[in-house]
């Protein structure tokens, strides 16, 4: 059996076990498709101010039913799938287990690029689980099979949650550096408002961990391919960074 082989499946091991992967993506899931439904009711109707902002989300047909889980996934997926990146990384430090990495045949730079592609897959399978159980909700819901344009958007999302996911290699980066997942849960949390913040200036097209989120709510007006590239590429490089930063770990000793 291979370096990478040997890795990757104690890597699955480890993932399989763990209920931050479990609880991550189902709330990720639960919450896209659960606050979306949400949105169904009536809520517009009320007197209220709350009322009133809460009528430009509301959810009568397919269509807009995507659109507002369009909105909940791309902002809630960044911080599920980084917390995930950050707990697959950091918990080696946070649990000990990094010194006996040391002592394994396999290097610690393949260690780290297997922990990213079983991340990355993770990543794809709740993916899948967020668009299939939108499209159960919405014939449940009796809005019937989605036409041509709902599913380019929900293809859009598919897409931008894929780039999410090696954006959110990020946490991973930051896991290796801080040698924890404290660290990098907060600069995910950080980013996320970033976003916000770009969209607002105007630069969300060209900021990484915007882009996606545009592209996937307004197709070409809301974010460009050149964007989108970008974003990719910045998420291919911080994998690439990550694995370097294993590659030049070293022990520590303790005081």
């Amino acid at each position: 059996m291979s370096a990478i082989a040997r890795a990757l499946r104690a890597e699955v091991r480890k993932l399989r076990a763990s209920r931050v992967a479990a609880i991550a993506g189902s709330l990720l899931v639960v919450g896209v498709v659960g606050i979306t439904s949400a949105m169904t009711l009536d809520i517009g109707a009320a007197p209220t101010l709350a009322g009133e902002k809460f009528a430009a989300f509301a959810v009568s047909d397919a269509p807009s039913f995507v659109a507002v889980a369009t909105q909940i996934a791309a902002v809630a997926s960044l911080l599920a799938f980084g917390v995930c990146a950050a707990w697959i990384t950091g918990r080696e430090f946070v649990d000990g287990t990094i010194a006996g990495l040391f002592a394994r045949p396999t290097s610690r730079s393949t260690i780290a690029f297997a922990k990213l592609i079983v991340h990355v897959v993770w990543c794809a399978v709740v993916t899948v689980l967020v668009l299939t159980a939108m499209v159960v909700v919405m014939l449940a819901l009796g809005y019937g099979w989605p036409g041509l344009e709902t599913w380019g958007a929900i293809g859009r999302l598919g897409t931008a949650l894929l780039i999410t996911a090696l954006l959110s290699s990020v946490a991973s980066l930051v896991a290796t550096l801080s040698r924890g997942y404290l660290a990098p849960i907060g600069v995910i949390i950080a980013l996320v408002a970033a976003s916000q913040v770009a969209v607002v200036l105007g630069a969300g097209d060209w900021f990484a961990f915007s882009s996606p989120t545009l592209w996937a709510m307004f197709g070409a007006d809301g974010a460009s391919i050149a964007g989108l590239v970008v974003a990719a590429t910045t998420g291919l490089l911080l994998c690439a960074a990550t694995v370097a930063a294993w590659r030049r770990l070293r022990l520590v000793a303790a005081a």
